[in-house]
């Protein structure tokens, strides 16, 4: 082995220790798969997913108005493997879970930024996801 071919595996080898170190290579998945995936979504408050499998990693954008309170629901199925939601708003994570069966829940929040992503990624899952952002209704009633 020349020391061209040497430095050149070091390289990429610090490469990947890099980007493992920043935790870029949790959120990569090789092969993607979307098999019978059905999607729908409503561009600023819903997302629903089915599949039969999916591996891979989506990434939705939703927009908010900053300081409004919303409700995070979600309603997952898991038949198979797992899924894992996470909700961020830019760098810091809002939501982070994991989900190996079925579960519904919901976190409550005020919006700090305008856009918040929501990072959908599957581990050979089979069954499906319903991800709802609700705003909170500031009116106050008089009787």
């Amino acid at each position: 082995m020349e020391a061209k071919d040497v430095t050149s595996t070091l390289i990429i080898i610090a490469i990947i220790y890099f980007l493992y170190k920043k935790g870029i290579t949790k959120q990569i998945k090789f092969p993607t798969i979307h098999n019978k995936l059905v999607l729908k979504r409503d561009m600023n408050r819903k997302l629903s997913m089915s599949y039969k499998t999916y591996n891979g990693v989506e990434n939705y954008l939703f927009f908010m108005k900053q300081a409004k309170s919303y409700t995070l629901k979600y309603d997952v199925k898991v038949k198979a493997g797992s899924l894992i939601l996470i909700c961020k708003k830019g760098k810091d994570v809002l939501f982070e879970k994991k989900f190996t069966q079925d579960e519904q829940g919901a976190i409550s929040f005020t919006a700090e930024h305008k856009r918040y992503n929501l990072l959908v990624i599957g581990n050979y899952t089979k069954g499906g996801c319903y991800v709802e952002f609700i705003p909170h209704s500031n009116e106050v009633i008089n009787e």
